[in-house]
């Protein structure tokens, strides 16, 4: 489809979804039941419906965002219609009054699936429909979308492809690349002068379109919703009507926490040489984690190479192309999946095995992690057998660090950083915290805010008083 007609069909999808928003509020006006999430439904559907029609331009990318919140508005269409039905034996009144918590659960599950196409409709953000809802009573965005003109510090900036690729001085300066070559990451400078500002530009891999548009959607979704001092800082992006995805985040110019556990990061890197720095380095993507779980958000990707560390060494989370949300009403429990990702090493074993993931996924993964911290050693090790000095068998850490019991055997500490005040206990209780997260079972593990707690009585331990 060319431009023209993916700019037509953008255009119908949005009258379709004007005008069942329509149906919607003039449905709520009679519903018999259920009348307060009726309304309430109404009224945050109705604005939607007002900045929609308010769109001058509509990128042909949208359209799949924009087909989510149709779905999404045609099951609320449901809700309110089933509620203005009027019953007409006794029975199915009772049975109307009784399932009425249900109706009121599934009003909520529906709000929240409309909450996340909007999230992923960036266009929408920059007219501020998040704002105009939460203006009239709903929550308040946690991140701000705009054009590239607007200079403030708290916006993501919608770019352009040339002002991207004049950032990397046409992508010049490779400085990682994804694993499976799903992306590569260049270092650039934005505005691109000497004085201009340190970034890093990810662009995704062209291979598998769906994969990496959902890779893209994932991110964003996820980076503009959620800021915090420990999650990687996105600073503008760029998708194009061709098949060109990029991202450009805050440059962190201290390399990956893998990168200082592997000895490669030079003699001078703190995190190698002290056990206070890597407890730092630890305690900051931990908060992160906590910080999205609570608000629903399940990572699926955790490792050391996700682990960023900036100038000042201060630690951040990246990575969110494998992010889901978490189902409304799921809390702890595990949901379905349609592809189980992530680093071999770093999977958790139930995930795995039974393609539900839930947070308990993201806190064996970070259980990995700290064994890293306490060992030096990578999440999978070779054992020989082959010219390439792998088997069909390679060995992980978690095999080869923790005995028969699960608990962390004391040879495989890491002897290069210095030894320091009161280090015994606290890498004790940091051990302890891994071996919990690290349980086969999902149920049995702590959730991140107790990885938390027990990492900072840890880095307490050893800071002088």
């Amino acid at each position: 489809m060319d431009g023209v007609g993916q700019a037509a069909a953008v255009a119908q999808l949005v009258a379709y979804v004007v005008k069942l928003i329509f149906t919607i509020v003039g449905l709520a006006e009679t519903a018999r039941r259920n009348k307060l999430e009726c309304k309430e439904l109404a009224r945050r559907v109705s604005v939607i419906g007002e900045v929609l029609q308010r769109l001058k331009q509509q990128e042909p990318w949208v359209a799949a965002p924009l087909a989510g919140l149709r779905d999404a508005l045609l099951e609320a269409h449901g809700l309110v219609d089933g509620c203005c039905q009027k019953s007409q034996r006794k029975r199915d009144r009772v049975r109307a009054l009784v399932g009425a918590d249900r109706h009121a659960e599934r009003f909520r599950e529906v709000n929240c699936r409309i909450d996340r196409q909007l999230n992923l409709i960036p266009l929408l953000s920059h007219i501020s429909i998040k704002q105009t809802i939460a203006g009239s009573g709903g929550s308040k965005p946690t991140g701000t979308v705009a054009s590239s003109s607007d200079d403030d510090d708290g916006v993501v900036k919608k770019l352009t492809w040339a002002e991207i690729t004049a950032a990397t001085d046409n992508w010049a300066a490779v400085v990682g690349v994804g694993r499976g070559s799903s992306s590569t990451v260049y270092r650039g400078r934005m505005p691109p002068a000497p004085d201009g500002r340190d970034v890093a530009v990810k662009r995704l891999g062209k291979h598998g379109r769906r994969g990496m548009d959902d890779a893209f959607v994932a991110e964003f979704e996820v980076l503009c919703s959620v800021r915090h001092d420990h999650v990687v800082r996105l600073v503008g992006w760029c998708a194009d009507a061709g098949e060109r995805r990029a991202f450009v985040y805050d440059h962190a110019s201290n390399g990956t926490l893998r990168d200082h556990l592997r000895g490669g990061a030079g003699a001078s890197s703190p995190v190698s040489a002290t056990w206070r720095a890597r407890l730092e380095a630890l305690l900051g993507p931990a908060r992160a984690l906590d910080h999205l779980h609570r608000r629903g958000v399940i990572h699926r990707d955790v490792s050391s190479s996700s682990i960023l560390l900036d100038a000042r060494w201060a630690p951040r989370l990246a990575g969110f192309g494998a992010a889901v949300f978490r189902a409304c009403t799921a809390g702890h429990e595990r949901q379905a999946v349609s592809e189980v990702v992530g680093a071999h090493g770093y999977l958790d074993p139930e995930y795995l095995s039974t393609g539900l993931v839930g947070p308990a996924s993201d806190v064996y993964s970070y259980g990995v992690v700290m064994l890293e911290a306490l060992t030096g050693r990578p999440p999978v090790e070779a054992t020989g057998g082959s010219s390439s000095g792998w088997d069909s068998d390679p060995v992980t850490l978690v095999e080869s660090a923790l005995d028969d019991h699960g608990k962390l055997r004391v040879d495989v500490l890491d002897a290069r950083p210095a030894p320091e005040k009161k280090m015994t206990e606290a890498l004790e209780l940091v051990a302890y915290t891994a071996e919990r997260c690290l349980w086969p079972t999902a149920e049995v593990r702590p959730d991140m805010s107790g990885v938390v707690a027990n990492l900072e009585k840890a880095l307490g331990m050893m800071t002088p008083r």
